[in-house]
């Protein structure tokens, strides 16, 4: 019996990171945008409670994630990750680590001229999976855009609705607010009217 302890244990040893489900998980190109949850965070179960609501077979799922039983299908495996990830980004780590990412830009900038390129935050339209993709927000203006490259691949569950919101809370002095200019348009100089504008004089006539 100690013999094949020491040969499991050996095996373990010389499994390349790759081999792992959570490393073979975070090298997919989606993934790149999201933090990968420490081990003793992922472990603990207290972090898992209430998700059954979400993942069927929740203890198999989880089991699989952990290398401690058999795979049992990437979908709900995956799901099951970025619901404890969105859990985690809102720790301190958690929130420092993406905050890192928000403040290099690393999601994309605004596209609105006013906002003067700030960085965006990512944000899920539903807390729970296989509802929306991820999406980006401007604090600044408040819009919700569609990111570009593999980052719309992303499930927004990995984020949830409330993240933006309590990262720029948590962190208010990295968000100051600024003016959104808006584009006034001009033909030589001049101001176009609109037809607000038109209206207005007709009626002080």
């Amino acid at each position: 019996m100690e013999n094949l302890l020491e040969d499991d244990s050996e095996n373990l040893l010389r499994m390349s990171p790759d081999e792992y489900w959570v490393g073979d998980f975070m090298h997919r190109k989606e993934n790149h945008a999201i933090v990968r949850v420490p081990d003793e965070f992922l472990e603990d179960r207290f972090n898992i409670i209430g998700l059954d609501r979400y993942i069927k077979n929740l203890e198999e799922v989880y089991s699989s994630i952990l290398d401690k039983g058999p795979r049992r299908g990437f979908k709900e495996e995956s799901s099951l990750y970025y619901l404890i990830h969105q859990r985690y980004i809102f720790t301190k780590p958690g929130l420092e680590a993406i905050l890192d990412k928000v403040m290099g830009k690393e999601y994309g900038m605004c596209p609105k001229i006013g906002c003067r390129s700030v960085g965006m935050i990512p944000v899920g339209l539903s807390d729970g999976p296989g509802k929306s993709s991820t999406k980006i927000y401007c604090h600044n203006c408040a819009n919700v855009y569609e990111p570009r490259g593999s980052l719309r691949l992303l499930d927004g569950c990995a984020w949830g609705r409330s993240f933006p919101h309590f990262l720029i809370l948590a962190h208010s002095y990295h968000f100051p607010s600024r003016v959104c200019e808006e584009y006034v348009p001009r033909i030589y100089g001049f101001r176009i009217c609109s037809h607000d504008d038109n209206d207005s004089f007709s009626e002080d006539n």
